[in-house]
């Protein structure tokens, strides 16, 4: 029998670690058969990614300053990290302030995420990039830069770290850069916000997310397509 999972493929031999999913499954928080570290599951200030079949969403629906919903994939990972992710944005179109969030270097571990944010707003029309530093709220992050740029449905969102070097990328241009070398160390992943708009509940986050996520350490320059139609687990 065939059990629809990720496909998670780490290959040794060319130094390289490639983690890719469509989400294919319900879970609250988002596990993969224990893959991930989520927000508030294991972090707990901040808010958990679940998923539905194809979607992964935010939980945030708080008036709690910065407590963005968080996940991240377990496991070492090269310093060298690329993230991919394709935006789900519902229509019609409401706006709560909504930001689609890929990590990179990121560790997750009780009461502190540190590490980088590359942000892409579906609602104001920016896509920043942003040092993590521990704690939540605020005076605990630094905005390295910020670009305009606006997520919509089906946007492809890339970003990559290379040594000090972050780099963001919208539907294959590149939309921004920053350069930090805080952090050396950490794992790639997603989050949601919509904590600027507090008259937004959690029954908005269904409306957006991610419809599929792939990570690539050790600086790989080729990302692989999106991933579609997944049923088995390879190794």
């Amino acid at each position: 029998m065939k059990i629809p999972i990720v496909l998670l493929l780490s290959t040794l031999a060319l130094g390289q670690r490639t983690y890719t999913t469509n989400f294919p499954l319900s879970e609250k928080p988002i596990s993969e058969s224990g893959n991930w570290l989520n927000g508030k599951t294991d972090g707990l200030d901040w808010s958990n990614i679940n998923t539905v079949p194809g979607l992964a969403v935010g939980t945030e629906g708080s008036v709690v300053p910065y407590s963005d919903s968080t996940a991240v994939v377990k496991g070492p990972w090269g310093a060298d990290q690329t993230v991919q992710g394709t935006a789900y944005v519902a229509t019609p179109f409401i706006s709560c302030s909504q930001e689609l969030e890929l990590r990179l270097r990121t560790t997750l571990t009780p009461h502190s995420i540190t590490g980088y944010e590359v942000s892409y707003s579906s609602a104001y029309g920016s896509v920043i990039i942003v040092r993590w530093d521990g704690p939540i709220g605020a005076g605990h992050f630094d905005v390295l830069n910020m670009a305009q740029a606006t997520v919509k449905n089906g946007d492809v969102m890339k970003a990559t770290m290379i040594g000090s070097l972050i780099t963001a990328y919208k539907n294959g241009v590149k939309v921004l850069t920053a350069s930090d070398s805080k952090f050396v160390s950490g794992s790639p992943g997603i989050g949601v916000n919509l904590t600027y708009n507090p008259g937004c509940t959690a029954a908005e986050s269904l409306r957006y997310g991610f419809t599929n996520f792939t990570a690539v350490d050790n600086g790989a320059v080729q990302m692989p397509s999106p991933p579609t139609g997944l049923t088995g687990i390879a190794h």
